[in-house]
């Protein structure tokens, strides 16, 4: 037998009824792209001594010692300043430590040492610092004279770095062979700013490398 019911898709009509017009084709829609859930980065690792492995000493102050370190994740070597927490409480120098760790974080110089990042543990600070060849004075050989281009070079630098330090409102109270380093691209690098202060301009007044109540 015959399927005579209607299609579904047809209306029915009675032969007298007027023709039906059939409804136009729905308008199509342009496709609207999904918005994507929002990506969330993973909070960063917290660094601490176990990601480095530790060489040798290559400085060492009143209450602090360097050593060279690299970074196990990729191989990259630093200069590892780590600082006694009891000396610092005991002769009062928690807050010149803070001034120094702002203050190299506030600098950003080609001829000042990087501080890369701090962390710490139940007993020492740790400064991740730039590392460099040494001390010039030392890396040239103390009985082997500069040039006079060298000395130009070498003078026009440590200048640099002053005069940029100062426009910062930063002085370093403590420049000395010792602390002009010489990088591993053959130029200046400032260092040591323990015991560097900074002024206000307005109102002329230093702060850090002395304590601060």
């Amino acid at each position: 037998m015959t399927d005579i019911s209607p299609s579904p898709l047809i209306p029915t009509q009675h032969p007298n009824d007027p023709p039906v017009t059939p409804p136009p084709p729905p308008t199509p829609t342009t496709p609207q792209p999904s918005t994507p859930a929002p990506h969330h980065s993973p909070a960063p690792k917290r660094v601490s001594a176990a990601d480095f492995e530790f060489g040798r000493e290559i400085g060492s102050g009143a209450y602090s010692t360097v050593i060279k370190a690299k970074l196990r994740t990729t191989g990259e070597e630093f200069a590892i300043k780590i600082i006694d927490k009891a000396h610092l409480v005991k002769f009062k120098k928690t807050e010149t430590v803070k001034a120094e760790r702002d203050i190299l974080f506030r600098l950003s110089h080609p001829n000042i040492v990087k501080l890369a990042c701090t962390f710490q543990d139940a007993e020492h600070l740790y400064f991740v610092l730039e590392l460099g060849y040494g001390e010039l004075i030392k890396h040239r050989g103390s009985s082997e004279p500069f040039s006079v281009d060298a000395a130009r070079f070498y003078v026009a630098e440590i200048v640099s770095a002053l005069e940029y330090i100062h426009a910062q409102g930063v002085i370093h109270r403590d420049l000395k062979p010792e602390n002009i380093l010489i990088g591993r691209d053959g130029h200046i690098k400032l260092t040591d700013f323990g015991t560097a202060t900074t002024v206000d301009a307005d109102l002329g007044r230093s702060h850090g490398g002395v304590d601060v109540d």
